[in-house]
């Protein structure tokens, strides 16, 4: 990453919309290039040393978690109602503790605040698609009772989903996740599927406020109000109540309707 910063400022490049591949290693490069006089625009990451950047723009793992939690809430009300749901929760807080445990809290706030009535029967890592096929098929032995398994990543979310499927149990537990992809949003469209709401991030909006704030700044535009500062991109949440919109989002992403 600093050997291309370096090779675009040898070029004379005037801007650098970038998703830094790291909070701390990266900023001492591209402070150095805004020194030199190359404006820069940051997306994927929140940066609260970087007063040098034109603007920022990022997802929110809490946010993003708290939005389709909601979704998740009326679910879980509409089956259960004022029952207490089981629900076991598949994570990466080993890998990531900061990115997961705000994912996992976002979701827990929104059921509380929509009055869910739930107990924990499970929390355990599991980030890749044959581990997390493997975790939540051990959960859901251990634990007969689970109801509903909250997963926050693509792997997690995918391995749990096949797991409650080859366990012949689709129609009892209900799967919530994160990210969007061909699959997860395939697996959404499947009526046969347990998985019920995902949140994916919005990267093209990230990515498009980066570069027209940069091309504003280049251009002699005044980005006083966004110098120095990341922007929080809600993500979208996509949702059986929704398939129309689950596959606006799929040929948005450059894949075909589900019919």
């Amino acid at each position: 990453e600093t050997e291309l910063i370096n090779t675009y400022l040898g070029q004379g490049v005037d801007g650098l919309a970038i998703a830094p591949l790291s909070a701390d290693a990266s900023v001492a490069a591209l402070r150095t290039a805004d020194q030199e006089g190359m404006k820069v625009t940051l997306t994927n990451i929140n940066l609260t040393n970087a007063e040098f950047i034109v603007a920022g723009y990022t997802s929110d793992d809490y946010t993003n978690c708290y939005l389709v939690g909601q979704e998740t809430a009326k679910m879980i009300k509409e089956k259960h109602g004022d029952d207490t749901v089981n629900i076991a929760i598949v994570q990466f807080k080993s890998l990531l503790p900061d990115q997961s445990g705000a994912r996992v809290e976002g979701y827990l706030a929104a059921l509380d605040e929509n009055g869910v009535n739930y107990d924990i029967v499970a929390d355990q890592d599991a980030w890749m698609q044959d581990t997390a096929l493997e975790t939540a098929s051990a959960i859901l032995t251990a634990h007969p009772n689970t109801q509903v398994i909250i997963t926050v990543n693509d792997g997690g979310t995918i391995g749990s989903t096949m797991a409650v499927q080859q366990a012949g149990l689709a129609d009892q537990v209900m799967v919530f996740g994160h990210d969007g992809s061909d699959q997860i949003s395939s697996m959404i469209l499947d009526d046969a599927s347990p998985l019920k709401a995902v949140v994916a991030q919005d990267p093209y909006s990230q990515g498009y406020k980066a570069m027209s704030a940069l091309i504003d700044a280049i251009k002699g535009g005044d980005y006083s109000a966004t110098k120095g500062k990341c922007e929080f991109v809600d993500g979208i949440v996509m949702t059986v109540s929704d398939k129309a919109a689950v596959n606006s989002w799929r040929i948005d992403n450059g894949l075909e309707a589900i019919e």
